[in-house]
């Protein structure tokens, strides 16, 4: 699905706010909760797994509910989605650096890490490469048929191979599925797909959230109860200043920035995987991963509710504009009765000189404030803001 919303020319346009707000997001947030798991006594390497993993933000919940509340297009819907893309894309780089982090390993992983990201890159772009030759002859056979079953078919098939050639490079199988999404979006059956693999997302979400809840033991918020809700409250709100002020730095006013500050507070999926990972290789102690999957678990259910909070706040905090009093709706002194001209361009401009030789009052609007005002002051004309 975030493949199917962005494309690659998109991504392009994007890379101020992928590249940028989103690297920095991660850095400093990694940065600022590692340096506070090393004051309550971690090591270095552990204090780090704690910061790369509550860096993360949940693609998956927070990309479903702007969406779910018609904000995925807001300045603050983009913003989200350009931050979580690129924690998307950091998430492979990351694993690998846990590869050399590992005891005992460190030459030999350098290597490793040296050969995985040029196998990755060529993985990546023999896809792309083949795929733009492929998809469309595919979907445009498939598309002759008239059959809905053979489109569900091809769409899922897009997405396995693809994520099994990213999985057999090393890399992970979602962001193969990323991949897919993209070369999809490239096509003109885009929006075919969309609505084609829609019924599946939430389920897809709702069977995901309960993988999560079943890799959590419940004994560990019973041992250390307070531990780990103090630990909600600095992380939501560490990474809420942080971003804040990110976004703001970025151009976003005050309510926007804070609304993507509360959506992104919270932890995400890809948390579960770095610790995992980080456990696997004896990186972090079992009781601290617990703790972990327990902090990310309660801070993702959070989600809704922060994001109701930030939509109630940002009306409040959105920037009062002045009224330009050259462009507010006309007082006429007479009842007669109007015709309405919508849109005062060449067209409309043409029909209400008509209207003016038969003498047949009207009210023009126009969307652009500009020329309402222009019009108003040259002409004298009824006509105002749409």
């Amino acid at each position: 699905m975030i493949g199917l919303e962005l494309s690659f020319e998109r991504l392009w346009v994007m890379r101020r706010l992928v590249f940028g707000l989103g690297s920095q997001q991660v850095v400093i947030c990694a940065a600022m909760l590692a340096g506070v798991a090393m004051l309550l006594g971690y090591d270095r390497i552990s204090a780090d797994v704690i910061g790369l993993a509550l860096a993360m933000s949940s693609t998956a919940v927070v990309i479903q509910v702007p969406s779910e509340e018609k904000r995925f297009k807001t300045v603050t819907g983009r913003t989200s989605f350009a931050i979580l893309l690129f924690q998307d894309l950091a998430v492979v780089p990351l694993l690998l650096v846990l590869g050399i982090f590992a005891p005992a390993t460190y030459v030999s992983n350098m290597a490793a890490f040296g050969l995985a990201v040029g196998q990755a890159l060529v993985t990546v772009a023999a896809i792309v490469a083949l795929g733009r030759l492929v998809l469309r002859p595919l979907f445009r056979s498939v598309a002759r048929t008239r059959s809905a079953e053979l489109f569900v078919a091809a769409c899922l098939l897009v997405v396995i191979a693809v994520g099994l050639a990213t999985a057999a490079a090393g890399l992970s199988m979602a962001l193969g599925a990323l991949i897919g999404g993209l070369l999809l979006a490239g096509t003109e059956y885009r929006r075919q797909v969309e609505v084609t693999i829609e019924p599946f997302e939430g389920l897809a979400v709702g069977v995901f959230l309960i993988s999560v809840g079943m890799s959590l033991d419940i004994r560990t918020l019973g041992t250390k109860p307070f531990l780990v809700f103090v630990a909600i409250g600095c992380v939501v709100l560490l990474k809420l200043l942080v971003v804040t002020r990110l976004a703001r730095a970025f151009g976003l006013n005050w309510a926007h920035s804070l609304h993507t500050g509360l959506l992104l507070g919270p932890g995400g999926e890809f948390a579960f995987v770095i610790v995992s990972v980080a456990s696997g290789e004896h990186l972090l102690v079992p009781d601290t991963a617990q703790v972990l999957l327990f902090i990310t678990a309660l801070t993702m259910a959070t989600v809704p509710l922060l994001s109701r909070l930030g939509g109630g706040l940002a009306p409040r905090l959105a920037p009062k504009m002045p009224v330009d009093l050259s462009i507010l709706v006309p007082q006429v002194s007479d009842a007669l009765p109007r015709v309405i001209v919508a849109g005062f361009g060449r067209v409309g401009q043409t029909v209400a000189a008509m209207l003016e030789v038969h003498k047949v009052p009207y009210v023009a609007v126009d969307r652009d404030a500009n020329r309402v005002a222009r019009q108003r002051n040259t002409e004298r004309l009824c006509i105002s803001v749409m």
